[in-house]
């Protein structure tokens, strides 16, 4: 699990293995990662988080293949946060502090990682065999009747990921759109 003191030390553009100078500031792997894959589990409406939240936890937004022959996973690519948006916000309230996906977050969501002090990495789209190396154990734990888009949790090891959006309101979407247009402007 990661706690508070770690989210608030990355900052967008860094990456969370520590690979950004950092590296006694951020958790070691392996850690636990829920995946709520491309249809979202039901939300309850009252205020009890859903299996696969674990208080401190990642959510990793993901549809994974079965697992070939020596593998714990198949195929592992992130999904688009997007479609997740409506449901990020009660996740970081029940104190999940990280969650991976790829594309951008709408504003509620960054909002609620200022006010949760959670992140939102960024894991690259197209490698989903390559990162499912980095996942060493997998397990359904909700929803098996949904296959590939149960809730799992992973125990991952040197999972690479970018600080998308951090604890303080940064997006890094954002800032790079701006600073290429000052560039674009410039020539």
């Amino acid at each position: 699990m990661v706690d508070e003191r770690e989210m608030v030390a990355l900052a967008v553009g860094g990456d969370p293995r520590g690979g950004d100078g950092r590296d006694d500031r951020h958790p070691p792997g392996p850690f636990p990662c829920a995946s709520p894959c491309g249809r979202p589990a039901p939300v309850p409406p009252h205020p009890q988080p859903p299996p696969g939240a674990p208080r401190g936890g990642i959510l990793y937004a993901v549809g994974p293949t079965p697992a070939p022959p020596g593998r714990a996973i198949g195929a592992a690519g992130p999904t688009t946060s997007l479609r997740m948006d409506a449901y990020a916000p009660r996740m970081y309230e029940y104190g999940v502090k990280a969650t991976i996906g790829k594309g951008y977050r709408n504003q509620a969501v960054i909002d609620s990682l200022v006010k949760h002090k959670a992140v939102y990495l960024i894991a690259v789209g197209g490698l989903g065999a390559t990162l499912s190396g980095c996942i060493k154990a997998a397990k359904v734990i909700a929803y098996p009747e949904l296959g590939t888009e149960a809730l799992w949790e992973f125990h991952v090891e040197d999972f690479p990921a970018i600080v998308a959006n951090d604890s303080q309101g940064r997006d890094a979407y954002k800032e790079g759109q701006e600073v290429w247009a000052k560039k674009l402007a410039v020539a």
